[in-house]
């Protein structure tokens, strides 16, 4: 298995910053298919996280985290929003990759300037 010198990179360093600013964290991963768990607000927010989990405008940061992804040299064959990607449980969504590059990999992407709700989804009432 080969991974390109910048997926190496973003390796050794943990985290890397693309110059439109996203941040990208690598680590080892416990399952055999890849994860990224995506962030897109400034500062962690416990009542927004539990509130909007549901909500989560996948849809609109697909585009910009294929595009992270590949400036990391991590052209997934597919990458799918699922709602139980980290858990049995919907307490943490991301996409799964389907990718030998990424195997046993999970990735942490922030977005700037990203929405981070889908409004045409209802929420939850604490």
């Amino acid at each position: 298995m080969t991974k390109t010198m910048t997926f190496q990179a973003a390796l050794s360093n943990g985290k890397t910053t693309l110059p439109d600013g996203t941040t990208v964290q690598v680590r080892r991963g416990d399952t055999r298919q890849g994860r990224v768990y995506v962030s897109a607000v400034a500062e962690f927010n416990v009542l927004e996280d539990l509130t909007n989990r549901l909500r989560r405008p996948h849809k609109a940061w697909r585009p910009m985290v294929l595009a992270a992804l590949e400036q990391i040299g991590i052209m997934p064959t597919r990458m799918y929003w699922s709602q139980y990607a980290g858990c049995s449980c919907p307490c943490s969504p991301g996409f799964r990759l389907d990718c030998t590059e990424t195997e046993y990999y999970a990735f942490w992407i922030h977005l700037n300037n990203a929405p981070t709700v889908d409004e045409t989804k209802s929420g939850r009432e604490l």
